[in-house]
């Protein structure tokens, strides 16, 4: 059995259309990777999202690509978001060309996007994150600080969630000891009395290893960094 501590495709998905939806976005056009990741992105999105797709379509998932088409189509049309369900080498090379013809509306992506917040092409967009290092809470502050003095650089989602990854485990084995089965049946039992605080959020499990109530939060690019949403 496997645990994981960033919540699935599917429920990032829905969050990102929440966040749409509170913030009165009525047309919609998708792309997503020809994956499991940016199809399980796209289809919870388009079940999720209260206004129209005007249009949904797969795209590679590599930077070696050209959006140029899609821009064009996207520019004509006019919808206010444009969701990016893709990693970032799609990302990169879909920003270039938006930038480049000066694409409006909002630009979002999911966790995939996460390690393009310093490129300058990304000042703006939106990203379903689940860190950041701007987060105020004091746990997030101290693994922040520590992480800049041992690399002299900030922390992404990959990191933290590698952190909290590693922080459980060790956790587990000074309860039960280093024993296989002992330590997935601390994981699979955790409670809301006992789950484990992490820097990205609350830990516990459902019986099929996916977490119980932990979300991406909708940040926004600004100077290089992701800063979370007001009310997320």
């Amino acid at each position: 059995m496997a645990f994981r501590v960033i919540p699935s495709d599917s429920a990032n998905g829905i969050t990102i259309a929440q966040f749409a939806n509170a913030r009165g976005r009525k047309r919609a056009a998708v792309l997503y990777e020809n994956n499991p990741y940016g199809r399980g992105l796209a289809d919870n999105f388009q079940r999720s999202f209260k206004g129209r797709i005007i249009a949904m379509d797969p795209i590679a998932d590599g930077a070696d690509q050209s959006f140029e088409a899609y821009v064009s189509w996207y520019k004509r049309e006019a919808p206010d978001m444009i969701f990016i369900a893709g990693t970032d080498g799609s990302g990169l090379s879909f920003l270039k060309e938006a930038r480049r013809q000066q694409l409006t509306g909002d630009l979002v992506g999911g966790d995939g996007w996460q390690t393009l917040a310093p490129s300058a092409l990304a000042e703006g967009i939106y990203v379903g994150a689940p860190f950041s290092a701007l987060d105020p809470r004091p746990e997030v502050q101290t693994f922040v600080a520590a992480y800049k003095r041992k690399y002299n650089a900030t922390p992404d989602g990959n990191a933290a969630l590698a952190y909290d990854a590693t922080k459980l485990l060790a956790t587990a084995v000074e309860k039960v000891g280093a024993d296989r089965v002992k330590i997935r049946d601390y994981l699979a039992g955790l409670t809301a009395t006992t789950e484990y605080h992490g820097v990205t959020g609350t830990i516990r499990f459902r019986p099929d290893g996916d977490p119980i109530g932990k979300f991406i939060r909708m940040t926004r690019v600004h100077q290089g960094a992701l800063e979370v949403e007001a009310g997320q």
